[in-house]
C-alpha cells in the first residue's frame, strides 16, 4: 500500500515576503502552467499572486477568454518556456479520474517532463476521491484530516480570487440589514446542505430572519457581493457525507482498501465553497459547520465564533440560541473574518505560501533546483 502523506503548508512567518534563491530563479525564469481547460481557483489564484511578486507565468496557449472587468490575466502564451521554467504547475482538475488507479496518463506525462519542480493542483468536487502518486505533490482543496487519501497532498483553499476582489464593493463598513441570507445554487453531491434544510433551517427561521435569494447563482458577481456586504450573515456550509465503504464486505475492493484510511466515519468531503469565501471577503458572517470539529484541513484555520460561526450538529439548538443572542456583535465577527481572509488567502498570500512550500522542499521537489536540460533565459 502507498501510504497517504498530508504535507503541512509553511508557517505564516514564512509568508510576509518571499525571498531567497528560488524567488529570484522564478523571477528570471518564470513558472509554467500546464493548462487544458480554464484553471480552477487554486491555479487561477497562483497565476495572479505570482505575478504580483514579479514572477512571469507562462503557458502553451491561453485556454480561456480574458477575465473580468477588462483586466487581462497575468499569463502569457509561450510554449517554449516549459523547458526553461523554474517551476511547473499542472492543473489536473478534470484531467484525472476519481476512484481510479494510479497509472493515469497525466501522471506519466508529468514525470516525462524530467523537471524537478513539478506541482499539481486540483480543486474539483471529487478531489477527495482522486488518488495521486506520492512522487507528485498536489495542492488540493476540500481536504479533511479524518480521511487520508493516497498521495502527497498539500491542503489548500479556494480563497479569494482577483475576480472576487474586482467585483467586491469599495467598502463593506456600511449598515447591515438584520437578515441571514440563503443563496445556495442547486447542485449535485451537496448532502450537507440537504440535511441542514431538514434539521437546521426550520429552527433558524423561527429564531432569526432568513431571506432566500437567487443572486448567488452568479458566482462572485458584483450584485451578489453587494448584497452580502449589506447583510448580517449568510449560510455557507456545503459538502457531502462519505462513509468508510471498506467496512461493508460488498466493497472489499483493493482500490478503496489500499488508497483510503478513515479516522472517522462518516466524514464530510467537498466542504469548501464559493459561498464561504464570498462571505469572508464582504464581512458578512459565514454560517457553516465547525471547520475544526469536522476535520477541514487548511494552511491556516479560522477560529470559530471569532472569524465565523461554526455549527456543531450535535448542539444546533444551543448554536441557534447563541446566534440570536449575539446579533448585535455579529458585525465584529464579520469584520474579523474579512481581516483574517485578506491576511492569509488573497492571491498574493497564496502565491507566497506556494513559493515557501517549493523553497522548503515538498516531497519529491528539490528546493531551488533547475531543469538539467536547459539554462535560464537571458
Amino acid at each position: 500500500m502507498t501510504s497517504p502523506v498530508i504535507q503541512t503548508a509553511p508557517a505564516e512567518a514564512d509568508l510576509d515576503a518571499p525571498t531567497g534563491a528560488l524567488l529570484e530563479e522564478c523571477r528570471r525564469r518564470g513558472v509554467f502552467f500546464d493548462l487544458v481547460y480554464e484553471p480552477l481557483v487554486i491555479a487561477e489564484a497562483l497565476i495572479d499572486g505570482l505575478g504580483s511578486w514579479g514572477v512571469p507565468c507562462w503557458c502553451a496557449q491561453l485556454p480561456w477568454s480574458r477575465l473580468a472587468n477588462g483586466t487581462p490575466p497575468r499569463l502569457q502564451a509561450h510554449p517554449e518556456r516549459l523547458d526553461q521554467a523554474a517551476l511547473v504547475v499542472i492543473e489536473s482538475s478534470y484531467r484525472v479520474r476519481e476512484l481510479h488507479a494510479l497509472d493515469q496518463p497525466l501522471f506519466d506525462q508529468a514525470r516525462a517532463l524530467g523537471h524537478p519542480g513539478v506541482f499539481l493542483t486540483n480543486a474539483t468536487d471529487h478531489v477527495n476521491l482522486t488518488f495521486f502518486p506520492s512522487d507528485l505533490p498536489v495542492l488540493t482543496a476540500h481536504e479533511n484530516r479524518f480521511v487520508r487519501v493516497t498521495g502527497t497532498r498539500v491542503p489548500w483553499a479556494f480563497g479569494i480570487t482577483r475576480r472576487m476582489l474586482a467585483n467586491a464593493p469599495a467598502t463593506v463598513d456600511g449598515p447591515r440589514r438584520p437578515v441571514f441570507l440563503r443563496t445556495f445554487r442547486p447542485s449535485m453531491n451537496q448532502s450537507v446542505r440537504d440535511m441542514m434544510d431538514f434539521v437546521f433551517l426550520p429552527h433558524l427561521r423561527e429564531a432569526v430572519t432568513v431571506e432566500d435569494s437567487s443572486l448567488g447563482v452568479s458566482v462572485s458577481g458584483a450584485e451578489y457581493l453587494n448584497q452580502l456586504a449589506g447583510a448580517l450573515g449568510c449560510l455557507a456550509y456545503g459538502g457531502f457525507l462519505f462513509n468508510n465503504m471498506t467496512a461493508n464486505p460488498y466493497f472489499h475492493d483493493a482500490l478503496y482498501r489500499d488508497n483510503m484510511q478513515f479516522e472517522r466515519s462518516p466524514t464530510i468531503l467537498r466542504w469548501d465553497s464559493w459561498r464561504l469565501w464570498e462571505c469572508f471577503l464582504t464581512g458578512c458572517v459565514a454560517i457553516t459547520l465547525d471547520l475544526d470539529l469536522y476535520g477541514a484541513a487548511l494552511p491556516v484555520l479560522p477560529t470559530n465564533w471569532v472569524h465565523y460561526v461554526g455549527l456543531d450538529l450535535a448542539n444546533l439548538d444551543r448554536d441557534i440560541d447563541r446566534l440570536r443572542a449575539l446579533q448585535d456583535t455579529l458585525p465584529e465577527i464579520g469584520a474579523a473574518g474579512r481581516a483574517w481572509a485578506l491576511a492569509h488567502y488573497t492571491p498574493r498570500a497564496q502565491a507566497a505560501r506556494f513559493l515557501a512550500l517549493a523553497a522548503h522542499g515538498a516531497p519529491g521537489v528539490q528546493p531551488g533546483s533547475r531543469s538539467p536540460r536547459t539554462q535560464p533565459p537571458t
